[in-house]
């Protein structure tokens, strides 16, 4: 953690925010499904649909607008998050602070080069970096199908720049090494948000002593 949670409660309530990065195809919005439905009924934790100006897979939880109406809801402040990449504009909608003030573990899909963002416009987050095998993932984004040969070789380039965790990671970030079986990088995920759920329910009882 960047900072004391102690410190950060003056400037963000009890809630934590988990921010789920990692190169496409490395499986980050499968182990979010995989962990919404592990948690399916829990009110310790929210998984908001992310707003997208594109198509989406089965696999993802997103909503599909087109660009005019993207720049309408953030022109209304209607995102927490918001940013562009390859393209596309990425939006976490403004729904997801009130998940926050009321101390739910909030877990959303961001990029990379949003994270330290995330973290100035919510202290009480925690990153998940997801890592994945370069032959495993260049398997991934070709059965996918998404993108040219082209596309692919420059994701699997800045993949391998940044595998691990970024020099810029935020203190305390966790990395999941999705190589192998999915089981088992879930239950690494699942003990995550566990721990950031018994994290967010300390700030919550510290709230209500004060």
């Amino acid at each position: 953690m960047a900072r004391d949670d102690e410190q950060v409660e003056s400037s963000a309530g009890p809630g934590v925010l988990v921010l789920v990065a990692g190169p496409s195809g490395a499986g980050k919005d499968t182990l979010i499904g995989a962990a919404r439905a592990q948690f399916h009924g829990d009110e310790r934790f929210a998984f908001p649909r992310r707003v997208v100006t594109r198509a989406s897979d089965v696999s993802e939880q997103v909503r599909e607008v087109s660009l005019s109406v993207f720049e309408d809801i953030e022109v209304r402040g209607g995102f927490l998050l918001a940013w562009w990449a390859h393209g596309l504009a990425y939006g976490v909608p403004a729904e997801a602070r009130d998940h926050l003030s009321d101390g739910r573990v909030v877990v959303v899909n961001v990029s990379r080069r949003i994270v330290s963002t995330a973290f100035a416009v919510w202290p009480r987050s925690h990153a998940v970096y997801v890592h994945v095998a370069q032959d495993i993932l260049q398997a991934r984004l070709q059965r996918r199908g998404r993108e040219t040969a082209e596309q692919i070789g420059a994701r699997l380039s800045r993949a391998e720049t940044a595998a691990g965790l970024p020099r810029d990671a935020p203190e305390g970030a966790t990395i999941i090494d999705n190589s192998g079986p999915m089981a088992t990088a879930t239950r690494a995920f699942i003990e995550v948000l566990e721990a950031q759920a018994d994290r967010a329910q300390r700030s919550m009882r510290r709230k209500g002593a004060a």
